[in-house]
């Protein structure tokens, strides 16, 4: 288990938990956090790996939800928001699924979570045994994401771990409000993910930002933070 490094700002009743993306650090949510302060008490983290949280070890997405998990355990926070971006909406999904009553609402803004190889991947990966070597490097780039090929040592290994679970099957265990939030041009986490995370999930309502993108909760804060307000 690693202790997170957190920043804790804000005011309220309620308790808003911010799970950043991949690559990110809590620094994401800073124009978030100014435009939802005066409303909530707000906890945002750091994942091991990212920001001033250090990743000692290989971890698997069952390790960042237990972290989180006890995190909120070690600060006594009872039945929060939890918001997840991205891999943090992947987190978000874990934690909920392993640990049911743990959140009072679940927001997934872009989440990550469906895992679906396309035919092209699916092909050269039956393939790669009877391609020749020197043609490698040519079809890398078609089944390697940019995040992984950014990567080494303990990250490139975890992030393996994280991408090769598919949430789908923990989604309708998930019972209890959630709302999506998603940029209808979208192409890390394509809408259609977020269309499948809609009908799986018992409770969901879902917020379609039209023209918006991944980066929803910096480049789209004003949005988003609507939502929230509204939903929370």
């Amino acid at each position: 288990m690693s202790q997170l490094h957190f920043k804790k700002e804000g005011r309220g009743e309620k308790t808003l938990i911010l799970l950043h993306g991949w690559p990110g650090n809590l620094a994401r949510w800073n124009e978030l956090v100014r435009l939802l302060e005066n409303r909530y008490t707000i906890y945002r983290v750091d994942f091991p790996g990212w920001g001033e949280t250090p990743l000692s070890r290989v971890y698997t997405l069952a390790d960042y939800a237990n972290d989180v998990y006890e995190f909120l355990k070690t600060h006594g926070i009872a039945h929060p928001i939890v918001v997840g971006h991205s891999f943090g909406g992947r987190v978000a999904i874990k934690l909920l699924a392993h640990h049911p009553g743990v959140a009072e609402k679940l927001i997934l803004i872009a989440s990550a979570g469906i895992e679906r190889k396309s035919f092209v991947v699916r092909v050269i990966s039956a393939m790669k045994p009877f391609i020749p070597k020197f043609l490698h490097p040519i079809l890398r780039p078609l089944i390697v994401s940019k995040d992984y090929a950014e990567l080494d040592g303990l990250k490139r290994e975890t992030f393996v771990n994280v991408i090769s679970e598919n949430l789908e099957n923990l989604l309708p265990s998930v019972d209890v409000p959630t709302l999506l939030i998603w940029g209808a041009h979208d192409r890390l986490t394509p809408l259609w993910q977020g269309r499948i995370m809609e009908k799986l999930l018992p409770r969901a309502r879902f917020v379609l930002i039209p023209d918006g993108d991944h980066g929803l909760p910096y480049r789209r804060p004003e949005e988003v933070a609507q939502a929230i307000i509204e939903f929370a």
